[in-house]
């Protein structure tokens, strides 16, 4: 018995790689896009995290001499120092300010400087408030990952005595 050998592909041979191609390619190439913004994100909140605990690392060192605005420009210079040459703009002087924390409203002096690290703007705000004998500092590190905001802050308690 004699066998006809194969010459060529099948319309379905040809189907099937077209079918497997269509999928698996967009597949592969989405899931190195999330892989990509997972990294890009995590990067953003280290960086910004990173900012955060400089401003509470700075405020640690100094004394609470009983004025607020004094205290956050001094904890503001050690932010500059420290990011020296990443400083975008003029830091804006410290003032009053409203913000939301936990649905709870207050004001209390702030300010804000931006810092640029790798082509990435982070916007920190830092707020000096009183609560209950103790002082309560906040540092917010603002950023864009994509299309969307995304902010951490950190707080610590200074306690008067």
């Amino acid at each position: 018995m004699k066998f006809k050998k194969d010459k060529g592909y099948v319309g379905i041979d040809i189907t099937v790689s077209i079918l497997l191609i269509v999928v698996i390619i967009p597949t592969i190439a989405g899931m190195i896009f999330n892989i990509n913004k997972s990294n890009n994100s995590i990067k953003r909140k280290t960086q910004a995290s990173s900012i955060a605990a400089a401003v509470m690392e700075n405020a640690k060192i100094l004394t609470y001499d009983g004025d607020d605005n004094n205290f956050l420009t001094n904890v503001y210079n050690g932010i500059r120092s420290q990011y020296n040459g990443k400083i975008v703009g003029t830091p804006s002087a410290i003032s009053n300010e409203n913000w939301e924390e936990n649905g709870e409203s207050f004001t209390a002096p702030t300010g804000t400087i931006n810092i640029e690290i790798s082509d990435v703007l982070y916007q920190l705000k830092t707020s000096l408030r009183d609560e209950n004998e103790k002082k309560v500092l906040r540092a917010k590190v603002e950023y864009k990952v994509g299309n969307d905001n995304e902010s951490i802050t950190l707080k610590t308690v200074f306690i008067l005595k």
